[in-house]
């Protein structure tokens, strides 16, 4: 009964205040229904802005990774008050550093596959010397780069929409000698998407 009376009181209010307007109830309605679908079409363009917004601030964080980890590398790079010693290169010859893992491999047959040092441009000339993965069995050399991790780059549907930088544990003058050392170069990138 007390249920039954507010729900009249409510819409004697409502009907009071659409009469004040100069509404009648079914008007005031159809004024109020387009005000929702107005308000919602509103808030769909805020959430996909919301997102956008949210999409940027990810990639400007993964950039700021990258340049921290680019001068990083490139501090380290430039040092030259720290040479690397003989007894911390893991796979060194008689003759020094190996330019390429299948040179490492080729002087030292035990080697494992792992991380190993290697000088593609020659020791004493050039770069330092490059940590890489060294596939023993296939005599592949991997270098190192910061985006081994899947990176979700969101509703991205335009051409040139995402671009992301590569930073490697070699300097490119490093990467262009082993390439020329090597039978064959390549790079793989794995992209993978789905459909929501």
């Amino acid at each position: 009964m007390a249920c039954h009376i507010k729900v009249v009181y409510y819409v004697g209010i409502l009907l009071a205040v659409s009469m004040a307007n100069g509404l009648t109830l079914e008007e005031r309605f159809e004024e109020l229904s387009n005000n929702f679908v107005e308000m919602k079409r509103i808030l769909a363009i805020k959430d996909s802005r919301l997102e956008a917004l949210e999409l940027k601030v990810q990639q400007h964080e993964e950039k700021v990774t990258q340049l921290e980890l680019a001068l990083i590398n490139e501090k380290r790079i430039n040092a030259k008050s720290s040479p690397l010693k003989l007894n911390e290169i893991s796979s060194t010859t008689r003759s020094g550093i190996p330019r390429t893992c299948r040179e490492a491999h080729l002087a030292d047959p035990s080697l494992t596959s792992g991380m190993h040092w290697i000088d593609p441009d020659g020791q004493a000339v050039g770069d330092d010397p490059i940590y890489v993965y060294c596939d023993m069995i296939s005599g592949s050399t991997s270098i190192v780069h910061d985006t081994e991790t899947p990176t979700d780059v969101g509703h991205c549907l335009d051409p040139g929409c995402y671009s992301k930088a590569i930073n490697y544990n070699a300097t490119i003058r490093q990467m262009v000698a082993l390439a020329q050392l090597s039978n064959e170069c390549h790079q793989s990138i794995k992209v993978s998407g789905h459909l929501k």
